[in-house]
Order: C-alpha cells, then sequence, then structure tokens
C-alpha cells in the first residue's frame, strides 16, 4: 500500500475500511489468476503431440523455430502452445515426402522384383523400370518407401 491508500484509509469508517481492505486484496487475487505464458519443453511438446495423434511431430524443429523467434507469432508473444502445436500439422516439415518418378517408360523397360515392406509385412512382386532401384519404391500396400529385394 502506498501514501495515498493510508489517506484514503484513515478518512473511512471501521466497517467500510475492511471492505476497501477486501476489495483491494480480490483485485490483487484476480491479477495473480491471469495464466502466464510458460515455455515448454521439447519433452511437452513430444507428449502432447503424440497425445493428440500427431505421431510424426518433429519437436527440435518447432521447438529451435520458436526459440530463435523469442516464442512469438508475428509480433505478438505467443499465448497457447498448444494450440500453436496443433497449428502446425499444417506445415510441410511434417508431411512425408512422395516420390514421383517423371521418367517415361516404355513396356519392354520395366522388371519384375520379388519384395519384402519392412514398415507394413507386404511380400508380393512389383514391376518397376528398370532405371529405378527397389529401395526407391512405393510399397503397393502401405503407400511407403520401405521396400527391399528378396533374392
Amino acid at each position: 500500500m502506498d501514501e495515498q491508500d493510508f489517506i484514503v484509509l484513515s478518512k473511512l469508517e471501521p466497517i467500510e475500511r475492511l471492505r476497501w481492505l477486501f476489495d483491494k486484496i480480490n483485485a490483487l487475487e484476480q491479477r495473480q489468476l491471469v495464466a502466464r505464458f510458460i515455455k515448454p519443453t521439447p519433452l511437452d511438446l513430444k507428449s502432447y503431440a503424440v497425445s493428440i495423434g500427431f505421431d510424426n511431430f518433429e519437436v527440435e524443429t518447432f521447438f529451435n523455430h520458436y526459440e530463435s523467434v523469442n516464442w512469438r507469432v508475428g509480433k505478438n508473444k505467443m499465448s497457447d502452445w498448444k494450440a500453436a502445436v496443433r497449428k502446425s500439422k499444417t506445415w510441410d516439415c511434417h508431411k512425408k515426402p512422395i516420390i514421383v518418378s517423371t521418367i517415361e517408360v516404355k513396356a519392354n523397360e520395366t522388371k519384375e522384383y520379388t519384395v519384402l515392406c519392412n514398415g507394413c509385412g507386404y511380400n508380393g512382386k512389383i514391376t518397376i523400370s528398370k532405371y529405378n532401384r527397389v529401395v526407391d519404391s512405393i510399397c503397393p500396400k502401405c503407400k511407403e518407401p520401405f521396400l527391399e529385394e528378396v533374392i
């Protein structure tokens, strides 16, 4: 309390002093209840991402990005890092690369391979260009590039 407060209190009746003090205390408590942003740790980020089903979340990329901008979004201080994690699902760095072959292949320039997918366990045959490698091909079942040639 400052000098102004003592002057106000001295002019009040005892019951009014109590009301004034209670109002002052309530105002201070309300200010303390305002949530302050607390910077998350990489472990906090990873555990939250897993809890919302965001398995391919790149914790280091996210953490380093926001550390470099002092946990700001534009010119404003970040208020909710969990919302930023949810938003980051749309970032390109979290999306899996799509392998596209631009080579035009004639029918006689293909070869059939027996392959095994390390991702889903697919075991079967694929036909690819003789210019491509099996390890660069995509599994027909899970659409992931986890194939190995079975010899």
